[in-house]
């Protein structure tokens, strides 16, 4: 069973968040590439980047054809977050002619010199491993838009809060 974004299964749960107006005012939502393997994160990261810095995501599954959509849509930043065949999707990233100037955020499952070197040889902007703050995450995809965004962690909590437990 997914619970993916696009699922309406799982969106009830976070309709007030999607239908509500950004938290964070902007005249344009910029963009992020979100290439995803795990049903649970490709929720929680779009509303993480969402709810912190007013930041819409594109969500896609490795197994789709995510270059395509890396080269239709022209995200700011891409992300990718994915367990097995992210360094084959980093080195396409990185040979592909409209896709390889795009800032690349990798995550790898330790924090090991032996796991980051890699993965920055191969043309990574930033690596960071999981499991990772969303917080951290956001601001360090925002900072790579060169956007001065205002963050909004302080009702973060309050909004899930209210979602979740309200009657």
């Amino acid at each position: 069973m997914s619970y993916g974004i696009e699922n309406n299964e799982f969106r009830w749960l976070f309709a007030p968040l999607y239908v509500s107006q950004p938290l964070q005012q902007q005249s344009k939502l910029a963009e992020v590439l979100l290439i995803e393997d795990t049903n649970d994160l490709e929720v929680i990261i779009p509303l993480g980047l969402k709810l912190i810095a007013g930041v819409k995501a594109i969500v896609v599954h490795p197994s789709q054809n995510w270059l395509d959509m890396v080269r239709t849509q022209m995200p700011a930043v891409i992300l990718i977050d994915i367990v097995e065949g992210g360094e084959d999707i980093l080195r396409s990233l990185k040979n592909d002619p409209k896709a390889q100037h795009i800032p690349v955020v990798y995550t790898v499952d330790r924090d090991w010199p032996q796991d980051r070197r890699p993965i920055t040889q191969l043309g990574a902007t930033t690596v960071i491993s999981r499991p990772f703050d969303i917080v951290f995450l956001v601001k360090s995809i925002t900072q790579l838009m060169g956007s001065q965004i205002q963050y909004n962690t302080d009702s973060i909590a309050g909004h899930l809060t209210n979602v979740l437990f309200s009657s």
